[in-house]
């Protein structure tokens, strides 16, 4: 639409401006119309074929920044309104993916990225759009734990988070992808301890978020006590760092974490046992009834005394 503009306009704005700010103009023109434009069939029809002929150049890893996060902010505004048809699921998924790379994006680009992830965000909130992300889900969780590995954006882990919640009904048969999410999870606070060691601090905003997550799958049916083995196995080394805890800010996390596991399976593992076993038990009593189990375990160590209260409901004396 910009090249038509070029050809058909003889204004200051078209012959004194840079190409890049004509269509960022543009493509800012079409974001502020989005809540006028979807009333209009026949506009909509010409608005979609607008974007599908122009897509391959929007994809381009030589377009200018501010370009590239416009169009993004265009993608966020229109995705629940634009490619509904069969026929164009195709170009839909393309634009999906188009976004989830462009998350990925760094340097002067870093716009670009916090762009995109603003647009997914809003995305991945609308349950209407559930069943258009669902074919390529797994393929965006793979690219997103490759990026939660480097990426600062702390937005970007609320993506994480809208996934673990949102499409719980896929995870829970792909109990792999889940855990290769925690696995990544994992490998990302302890490169943050690492360094914040180095300053000697204790947290930061990226660990936070990343508890927030694993805070987030303890808490769902769909995976515990399903895959409760397994998850506990990944969150093992976070659970060491339980015998050290004036070194780390997360020890409360993990005791709620460890609440949340016990609570759903009705258990305590030999795993969580591992984690208490080195440390001297100065309360530990039980009180029982048909409906509740009320463990109250009270550890200190190193002169630090934490209270983990964990109500387990419907567990009744025969499997205490």
């Amino acid at each position: 639409w910009a090249r038509r503009c070029v050809q058909e306009t003889d204004s200051v704005f078209i012959t004194k401006t840079a190409p890049e700010i004509r269509i960022e103009t543009s493509l800012m023109i079409f974001s502020v119309l989005s809540y006028i434009l979807p009333k209009r069939n026949d506009l909509m029809t010409e608005f979609e074929l607008t974007l599908t002929q122009n897509f391959e150049y929007f994809i381009k890893t030589q377009i200018h920044a501010v370009v590239k996060a416009r169009y993004c902010l265009l993608i966020g505004y229109y995705a629940e309104r634009i490619f509904s048809l069969e026929s164009q699921k195709d170009i839909y998924v393309a634009h999906l993916l188009f976004l989830i790379s462009c998350v990925g994006c760094q340097d002067n680009e870093t716009a670009v990225a916090l762009q995109a992830i603003d647009a997914l965000n809003g995305i991945f909130e609308d349950d209407d759009l559930t069943r258009r992300i669902q074919p390529i889900i797994f393929e965006i969780i793979k690219k997103f734990c490759e990026y939660i590995h480097t990426i600062q954006h702390p937005n970007f882990f609320d993506l994480i988070m809208d996934i673990v919640k949102g499409y719980q009904r896929y995870l829970k048969d792909k109990g792999e992808i889940l855990i290769q999410i925690l696995q990544a999870i994992v490998k990302r606070i302890q490169s943050e301890m690492s360094i914040l060691q180095q300053d000697n601090k204790i947290t930061n905003l990226a660990v936070n978020k990343c508890f927030n997550i694993i805070r987030a799958v303890s808490e769902q049916k769909a995976y515990i006590p399903a895959y409760l083995t397994q998850i506990e196995t990944t969150l093992e080394p976070l659970y060491g760092a339980l015998q050290t805890p004036e070194r780390i800010d997360f020890d409360e996390d993990i005791l709620s974490v460890i609440s949340s596991f016990i609570k759903l399976s009705g258990q305590v593992t030999e795993t969580q046992m591992k984690v208490f076993g080195p440390v001297s038990y100065t309360h530990l009593r039980a009180h029982e009834t048909p409906e509740h189990l009320v463990c109250r375990l009270l550890l200190e160590k190193k002169k630090r005394t934490i209270l983990l209260i964990v109500i387990c409901t419907q567990y009744t004396s025969t499997q205490t």
